[in-house]
């Protein structure tokens, strides 16, 4: 009988134990939503985000691209009939999350980069200012030390989120060398390759060290600018490869490890509804890549070390120009 009774009981256990560990919400479905189904970084991260957790957590993940050209508002109202999370990312879909949220109450939504707080979303933000900060700092003392006197920002389009970086960049490359002058250009588009290449041609001109921030059109504006002496700095992950032997540094975001805390609280029935969670320098949601790895600019690397301590410490503030939030109003 005892015999038995402990192959029933291992005939009932092992099976379980072989398949892993079981998830609350094992097999409901996942979308990420994009206006653009380009290369870029920033998209490459949050498929990889999403695909990551689909493979840990057992979800059914998928991505919905909705350009300009589509009805955008009707494809997010499909997406949450057919899905269980959806997950915004860009700035079209977060104001349409906005409008339309309080119509699937029973619909979980996530949001990357901005903060709407209602009984079934939630959020993940960056204070990438702060990584942009270094950034600046770095960009500002390595053009001294090339004997420039000025560096340049190539932004996509004048959204919130480029305005932020922008301030961090150009406010800590003033602070460390206060005669630095900082050239901002705007391509309109972040994915008008013609439009970012003229700009970046032109930021060249006088920028020692240009930042690029054009999205899906970075390497239009990373090969206008590869016969000059301009270095280079990336956006959204570290990519040597942007421009060879001339990207010095990359503003870094962990949008991929964002998708997955997500796709995480949903599948372990944890969703934090109404919460705005902010990845910072601190919790190594944003940094900055690359710079110095080589040992080439010591006196350098060791004063950006410095500055990224006091912005942890919580010595230095500095101004987010993002929208904290779009929306407090679906409760």
């Amino acid at each position: 009988m005892i015999k038995a009774w402990l192959i029933a009981g291992l005939a009932l256990i092992l099976p379980h134990f072989l398949a892993g560990p079981v998830h609350a919400e094992a097999g409901k479905r996942v979308a990420l939503m994009l206006e653009h189904d380009s290369a870029a970084p920033y998209t490459n991260m949050l498929r990889e985000g999403l695909a990551r957790a689909g493979r840990d957590f057992g979800l059914a993940g998928s991505v919905v691209v909705a350009t300009d050209d589509d009805d955008q508002e009707e494809a997010f109202r499909r997406a949450a009939q057919e899905n269980d999370l959806v997950i915004v990312a860009t700035d079209n879909m977060h104001e349409i999350l906005r409008n339309n949220a309080a119509n699937f109450r029973r619909k979980k939504f996530g949001v990357i980069d901005a903060g709407i707080r209602a009984p079934n979303v939630s959020c993940v933000t960056f204070a990438d200012e702060q990584a942009a900060c270094l950034a600046g700092a770095a960009a500002a003392m390595l053009a001294k030390a090339r004997g420039a006197g000025a560096i340049g920002w190539l932004s996509g389009m004048d959204t919130p989120a480029m305005r932020s970086l922008f301030s961090g960049f150009s406010a800590c490359a003033e602070m460390t060398m206060p005669d630095i002058r900082v050239a901002q250009a705007i391509a309109g588009s972040f994915t008008d390759s013609g439009a970012a290449a003229e700009k970046a041609a032109q930021l060249a001109g006088t920028a020692s060290v240009i930042a690029l921030a054009a999205g899906a059109a970075n390497p239009a504006a990373a090969k206008a600018i590869r016969d000059s002496k301009a270095l280079v700095i990336c956006l959204d992950a570290w990519q040597p490869d942007l421009a060879p032997g001339k990207t010095v540094a990359g503003i870094t975001k962990a949008v991929d490890r964002a998708i997955w805390q997500l796709c995480e609280d949903f599948a372990k029935d944890r969703f934090r509804a109404k919460e705005i969670v902010i990845y910072d320098l601190a919790n190594k949601g944003v940094g900055l890549a690359g710079f110095d790895d080589k040992g080439k600019y010591p006196d350098i690397s060791r004063r950006v070390s410095e500055l990224k301590r006091e912005i942890e410490n919580g010595n230095i503030a500095l101004r987010s120009m993002r929208q904290r939030t779009l929306c407090d109003c679906l409760d």
